[in-house]
């Protein structure tokens, strides 16, 4: 097989286990490839060159870790959200307990994709334990869609009413002058249905 035909694989075969977030050996990957270490040294340097001129996609850099005594992929926190701040906006979610189980966990899963590699784990450790303990709000119902919809009147200026009932047995109707408060109460009310007008009742949701 030709020289270039060898380096391409080993290229492709380096950067592969950067990507999955091992630490790699000169050494080692010398021994393996049948070649020196300032082979393997000029491959990492073609793999960071690259890297710096695709920084829209690839958005990291080959680090030297002293620790582990070898080269791993670090991504550039600054241009994506860093572990301690997913972590936080999943705790957010959690603690709202405004959504059904199954539409919090594609949520929280999309989150932790979004971790930079080196504490993804760290951190899809501690969003899963919390997340074990979640208890979903009482009506079951997916809510993205009704959000979307609501923004979408408010951003439209579109006049929203509801309707509702109070202790006493009176029904009232009041527009609704700014965002609802995020809670498990008042989520479980937004329920749209396909009506032109935009009147809603906390019972059963937006009604003609």
């Amino acid at each position: 097989m030709a020289d270039g035909e060898n380096k391409g694989q080993r290229l492709l075969g380096i950067f592969d286990r950067l990507s999955r977030g091992e630490t790699i050996s000169k050494e080692a990957l010398a021994r393996e490839y049948g070649v020196t270490e300032k082979s393997i040294q000029r491959d990492i340097d073609d793999i960071r060159s690259y890297l710096a001129g695709d920084r829209d996609e690839g958005a990291a850099d080959i680090c030297y870790d002293r620790q582990a005594k070898g080269y791993r992929l670090v991504e550039e926190e600054s241009r994506c959200l860093t572990r301690k701040e997913i972590l936080a906006m999943a705790k957010i979610l959690l603690e709202s307990r405004a959504f059904a189980k199954e539409e919090l966990h594609t949520i929280l899963d999309k989150l932790i994709e979004a971790c930079p590699q080196s504490g993804r784990q760290v951190v899809e450790d501690l969003v899963r334990n919390e997340a074990f303990c979640y208890v979903p709000p009482r009506h079951g119902r997916k809510l993205l869609d009704a959000l979307w919809d609501i923004s979408l009147f408010i951003k439209n200026r579109e006049i929203i009413r509801f309707r509702y009932k109070r202790q006493d047995g009176t029904e009232k109707s009041t527009p609704l002058s700014r965002w609802p408060s995020f809670s498990p109460n008042s989520i479980s009310t937004w329920w749209p249905t396909k009506k032109r007008k935009r009147n809603f009742q906390p019972s059963s949701g937006w009604t003609a």
